[in-house]
């Protein structure tokens, strides 16, 4: 460990990336492979720093973790570094891969990395890629419907005010399917008051029925060659939902063409957004791993818990998250699907679940029921366009 001195002649301790990595903790290296998959890809260790600290003490259990780790993430000379530090500092031989990580890395994290991603992109590249197999597998036998262009605008048109209401209740708007059917009439909406929380909570409203529609018309844009997601139509998403909130000067225009620019918090959630500094780079992370991804139910899950996660909006990032979700679904011919509000409770806890205890279970398992459930959605009589 290295130290420096301030101003005042304090010395302060500075741990170094091998003094960092000699002392990791058995029980993390066996319950967070991914976590130090990421540092390692992220470090170019000096080796005679790792030789020394490595012969300073024996940890064979902990060094022979770090040789699988490293091999993984095709690192051979660290790998052959650690064992043979292994050699010197014990008898204990190294075993072989299997049995070394709770729950090994998929190879793909190996072979695809990028030395210029920083470790955070790095981390949350490699945790994206671990859930997409996981929920891969999960949906192997789901079966989902294929509609086409005319069926699915005319469902996602049927359902508008539904989704309306239960999206922006989810986020805690007080408003009732009279008031939303009012809006989308263009009708007068009897409100409350004219206090400002009562002008953003109608704002939030039409902006809501604005993105609707953006959305819709990106579909039927984009339904025979959509198979990737561009940066773009995420950003457009944001700024269709919020464009009611400029005109009612409640947020400035500038604020719909970024991202954001300060610390964002979840109420009630374990889960603390990066900061806004990293959010570029994740953004674009996210992008290219959904667009990866095959399966249509499995990237509109990915892309919906990515963006989420990494919450890039000053405001709004469930909305736009569950309209990219439906984006994503639409374009492979997968019906609209609403999250009811009397399921948020179990939906925020199964992304937190995702978030903070790494395991994607529980979304997916939410998500799945109501992908089991688009099986029965029927389109009324005489809603079809002509």
């Amino acid at each position: 460990m290295n130290t420096i001195k301030t101003v005042k002649g304090y010395s302060l301790p500075i741990e170094s990336p091998e003094s960092s990595l000699v002392r990791l903790r058995l029980q993390y290296l066996r319950d967070y492979p991914q976590v130090v998959s990421a540092f390692l890809k992220a470090v170019e260790f000096n080796s005679e720093t790792l030789r020394t600290l490595l012969l300073k003490e024996s940890r064979p259990i902990v060094y022979q973790r770090l040789v699988a780790l490293f091999e993984q993430v095709e690192k051979n000379s660290d790998a052959k570094l650690v064992r043979d530090a292994i050699k010197v500092t014990t008898d204990y031989r190294t075993p072989g891969k299997t049995h070394l990580i709770k729950n090994a890395l998929p190879a793909v994290l190996a072979s695809a990395k990028r030395i210029s991603d920083p470790a955070y992109v790095t981390r949350f590249r490699d945790q994206l890629r671990i859930y997409r197999d996981r929920v891969d597998s999960a949906f192997g036998d789901l079966k989902l419907p294929k509609w086409d262009l005319k069926t699915i605008l005319a469902y996602a048109e049927q359902t508008k005010k539904y989704d309306t209401y239960h999206s922006s209740t989810i986020e805690g708007y007080r408003v009732t399917q009279e008031e939303i059917q009012a809006l989308i009439d263009n009708r007068p909406v009897i409100t409350t008051g004219a206090g400002k929380e009562e002008i953003e909570r109608k704002m939030a409203l039409k902006g809501y029925l604005v993105a609707h529609k953006f959305v819709l018309n990106m579909i039927s844009d984009h339904f025979k060659n959509g198979n990737l997601i561009p940066e773009q139509i995420i950003r457009e998403i944001y700024a269709h939902l919020f464009f009611p909130s400029v005109e009612a000067n409640l947020i400035t225009k500038d604020q719909l063409t970024r991202y954001r620019n300060d610390a964002v918090y979840i109420r009630n959630s374990r889960h603390v957004p990066p900061s806004h500094q990293k959010v570029d780079d994740l953004m674009r992370c996210m992008v290219e791993e959904v667009n990866d991804v095959e399966n249509k139910a499995t990237r509109a899950l990915l892309a919906h818990y990515g963006f989420v996660t990494i919450h890039p909006c000053f405001d709004g990032n469930g909305r736009v998250s569950r309209f990219l979700m439906n984006y994503i679904l639409s374009l492979g011919g997968i019906p609209w699907i609403t999250i009811r509000v009397e399921d948020r409770d179990k939906y925020f806890h199964a992304l937190e679940v995702a978030q903070c205890d790494e395991d994607i279970g529980p979304f997916t398992d939410f998500l799945m029921r109501y992908f089991n459930e688009s099986r029965d959605f029927k389109i009324e009589e005489n809603s079809l366009p002509a």
